[in-house]
């Protein structure tokens, strides 16, 4: 297989520049316009190229994840994950069918939007069925063992629609709501049926769009450190990011570019001339890592992609590194220790893998 990488310290090229000064009133942001940091460049730069296409029998491909041994690839299809062997891509079992059943899903949570964890020696992992408004939890340790997905029911009657629901714990969550006749999405917790509004959020809650206007503009992953209590939210048409506590005690905007996204320029665009930006986050011990790639629905339609980046960061947002792939993708995970990257596109149905050179490893 052929590749390629290109390092490039920039250390004294790395240019940052912290907003001090609030810009509240002169644009319609989704940011903290009081702690944004903007970077125009990173520390170490990355090119890979030559991805060769993993042929494991996966059609319809949406998302990947690793998970020691494993590589669990989210698809259409049903089951809806299928979980392969990494030392020869063979495949251990299939988990979550698609259903309105017991244990089934009528909506299939994204990989990167699910929380794995462990537990007294077990992988368990916290998931949303978003059309049923419920929280389960699966053991994963335990459905490898028995073909099928063993999951138990947290909750019922969470708040629908909710655009990202965190577990927190003790029957609490944290989501994203729609408030003001869907003019706004509304940052909350929910807690026995009671909602409370956390005020150090109140900046980005109030990002809005006009009456009658496609509220996707305020669509964004999310994605929780828990360790850290730390959200990471990604914008799908904004160039920043969102970090921030969900006890308060920080928060801060890490902008790609010199100037942040004002929602009011980008309604007036039509559907198709609206400029993707952040797709897929993976979260790691001591950083993470967002795909990000700008190109409209309308470029994407024709084929004309744009180039993909990962941009990695550690938890208080310094910029760490920049990796460009030759290939356009929605998806990735790094297999550190197998000494791979591998990248999903389901806008060409693929499953792609990339070889990290010798020694390379972000963690």
């Amino acid at each position: 297989m052929r590749h390629s990488l290109s390092k490039t310290f920039s250390f004294l090229a790395l240019s940052l520049s912290i907003a001090l000064a609030s810009c509240s009133g002169r644009g319609n942001y989704m940011a903290f316009t009081d702690n944004v940091v903007y970077v125009k460049a990173f520390p170490e730069e990355y090119s890979l190229t030559g991805a060769e296409e993993v042929d494991a029998g996966v059609l319809g491909a949406l998302s990947v994840k690793i998970m020691d041994s494993l590589l669990v690839v989210g698809t259409s299809g049903d089951p809806a994950w299928k979980i392969f062997s990494l030392d020869d891509l063979s495949e251990v079992t299939s988990l979550i069918r698609k259903g309105n059943g017991p244990g089934e899903f009528l909506s299939v949570p994204w990989l990167s939007q699910v929380e794995f964890y462990e537990e007294d020696g077990k992988t368990y992992c916290y998931l949303l069925e978003f059309s049923k408004s419920e929280m389960y939890r699966m053991d994963f340790s335990e459905s490898l063992k028995t073909g099928q997905a063993e999951i138990e029911t947290i909750d019922t009657g969470l708040p629908y629609p909710s655009f990202g629901l965190v577990y927190v714990g003790d029957s609490t969550y944290y989501c994203r709501v729609f408030a003001d006749n869907s003019t706004r999405i509304e940052r909350v917790f929910v807690r026995g049926g009671e909602t409370s509004v956390p005020s150090w959020l109140d900046e980005i809650n109030s990002a809005h769009v006009d009456p009658g206007v496609d509220f996707n503009l305020l669509s964004a992953g999310l994605s929780y450190k828990r360790d850290r209590n730390l959200i990471i939210e990604t914008p799908v048409y904004l160039d920043n990011i969102n970090l921030y506590t969900l006890d308060g005690s920080f928060r801060k905007s890490v902008n790609i570019g010199r100037r942040l996204s004002d929602i009011d320029d980008m309604q007036e665009l039509s559907i198709h001339d609206r400029t993707d930006t952040f797709s897929g986050a993976c979260l790691y011990d001591d950083f993470f890592a967002v795909l990000y790639c700008r190109e409209t629905s309308m470029e994407n339609y024709y084929g004309k992609y744009g180039e993909p980046h990962i941009f990695c960061f550690d938890y208080e947002g310094n910029p760490i590194a920049d990796i460009q792939l030759d290939e356009h993708c929605t998806d990735f995970d790094f297999d550190f220790d197998g000494g791979f990257l591998y990248a999903s596109d389901y806008e060409r149905d693929k499953l792609l893998r990339y070889a990290l050179p010798e020694g390379f490893d972000l963690r």
